[in-house]
């Protein structure tokens, strides 16, 4: 189903966001920022209505609202994202392998 393509791409697009993040001299605001304009697009929207309660989209819903809090310090924001979108369920259901990121510098397509 194309909703649920695009659930998986957003996810990937989100943990890609977090990883160019990574970098501490890097400022979290323009991430979260970022985040926020993928996470809250129309597109992703529609595309949360369509798609069947997966994983996936449990996973999207909890990322947007990690952001949705305006009032939360951006630093908090993305920690709560990190423990989300970089979750073991997860990724094993996107087909990333275990502690792949770590041993072999694994990036989301």
């Amino acid at each position: 189903m194309e909703a649920n393509r695009a659930v998986e791409e957003t996810l990937r697009q989100a943990q890609n966001i977090l990883w160019d993040a990574l970098p501490s001299d890097q400022p979290a605001d323009a991430a979260v920022d970022r985040m926020r304009t993928l996470l809250w697009s129309p597109r992703v929207n529609k595309a949360l209505y369509a798609a069947s309660d997966t994983l996936h989209v449990f996973a999207l819903r909890a990322a947007q609202h990690a952001v949705a809090d305006r009032s939360h310090a951006s630093a908090a924001a993305i920690n709560e994202l990190w423990s989300i979108l970089d979750d073991p369920w997860l990724n094993a259901a996107l087909g990333i392998p275990h502690d792949a990121r770590v041993k072999f510098n694994y990036r989301p397509k």
